[in-house]
């Protein structure tokens, strides 16, 4: 528990606080370019050393930017995954621990967790906390977090 209640105060610090601060001292807060990409593998892209893929885009942006070298994702499978890097907590207490709406496997022997279908309105991501620091923020692409999903 200690551990988590860290990681909120480290999370409201970096995105609340630092943009009030660099605001007062008339700095700039940086531009944030966030970009998840499902099925994709850490050498897939120029930056971390892809020599067959062509990715001078996103090559562009590592260059000016900021690059993780040390990373894990908290699921194995994207919903969860999301869940997790939006709201900085653990996937089992977001309760999306499986792919939305998730595959049922009826011939294992292994019990699986139940799973929400979606992201609670309670979650705070860290798009609301940008927000409160003064950013405007954006979403495009893949949700697979909300109550209503498209499909056939």
């Amino acid at each position: 528990m200690k551990c988590f209640v860290s990681l909120r105060i480290a999370v409201i610090a970096v995105f609340i606080f630092v943009p009030r601060v660099l605001k007062a001292q008339k700095v700039q807060p940086p531009n944030i370019v966030f970009l998840l990409v499902d099925d994709m593998g850490y050498a897939d892209v120029g930056c971390y050393g892809s020599s067959f893929y062509e990715t001078p885009n996103i090559d562009a942006l590592a260059s000016g930017g900021m690059k993780f070298m040390n990373t894990y994702t908290a699921g194995s499978v994207c919903s969860p995954t999301r869940s997790s890097i939006m709201t900085g907590r653990y996937t089992v207490r977001t309760g999306v621990t499986d792919w939305i709406p998730g595959q049922k496997v009826s011939n294992t022997k292994l019990i699986q967790p139940g799973t929400k279908l979606f992201l609670g309105r309670d979650e705070i991501t860290f798009a609301e906390l940008l927000k409160e620091g003064g950013y405007s923020t954006f979403y495009a692409g893949k949700w697979h977090l909300g109550e209503r999903q498209a499909g056939p």
